[in-house]
């Protein structure tokens, strides 16, 4: 059960990292980020890049757990919970939540905490 958990968590996060790739195509950046100011489109196109990357290596990391159970630390599904669950509390305060895809996109964060607890959890 760990394992699939694992598995799971890891298939997750590469999904979260693909939709981070997909920033420049959905929200037409760098030209809907003009009006920020230079500074501010370089900086959140490069917080973008690492997110992408942290995501993709921590996916790697539970994807590395799914195959050696026996060295699989409960902390590291737990602390993606954590994460996943942060940002579902700040959706509402920072995106208006009105429209249907942002509902979507918090239903899809608690999703992913629900994942990556019952990983963590499995490993206790």
């Amino acid at each position: 059960m760990a394992t699939s958990l694992l598995i799971t968590a890891s298939i997750y996060c590469f999904a979260l990292a693909i939709f981070h790739v997909l920033f420049w195509r959905l929200f037409n950046w760098p030209a809907s980020l003009a009006g920020a100011g230079n500074l501010n489109v370089s900086v959140t196109q490069t917080l973008n890049i690492m997110l992408t990357f942290g995501v993709t290596m921590y996916g790697a990391g539970l994807l590395w757990s799914a195959m050696h159970p026996d060295k699989a630390a409960w902390a590291l599904p737990a602390a993606g919970a954590l994460f996943l669950a942060v940002r579902t509390v700040l959706q509402p305060f920072q995106f208006s939540m009105r429209n249907r895809p942002s509902q979507l996109i918090t239903i899809v964060f608690a999703l992913g905490t629900l994942i990556h607890v019952a990983a963590a959890l499995s490993l206790r």
